[in-house]
């Protein structure tokens, strides 16, 4: 089997780095889910997001990306993108929807906090 090459780098974030993942319940379009999950590792392109809960490949999510909760002023973006697998441990997300100027600035934020 040979591994399809990334565009771009992902890298680890920080151990307390959170997602809040929402979307539509594809056997039935009324029923919004939502939950809190960890983030494994980050890039400009896409997301990989450590959990228990089963996501169908090919599914549209909105999220809330905290890189250290409840700090003051907060750290947080918000992307859109699609699930592209599945594993045991979590689920990878290629972004649709990202302010990567923002995402810098957060990053950058959280270098920079004592």
């Amino acid at each position: 089997m040979h591994k399809k090459k990334r565009k771009n780098t992902r890298n680890k974030v920080w151990p307390e780095t959170v997602t809040h993942v929402k979307y539509r319940d594809p056997l039935n379009s009324n029923n919004i889910v939502s939950f809190k999950a960890g983030v494994d590792n980050l890039g400009s392109d896409g997301v990989f997001i450590k959990t228990d809960e089963v996501i169908v490949s090919g599914t549209d999510v909105d999220m809330k990306i905290d890189f250290n909760p409840g700090s003051h002023p907060p750290i947080f973006i918000f992307a859109e993108g699609i699930v592209l697998r599945t594993e045991k441990n979590g689920f990878a997300v290629r972004f649709t929807k990202i302010d990567v100027h923002a995402l810098g600035e957060c990053i950058m934020a959280r270098l920079n906090m004592k």
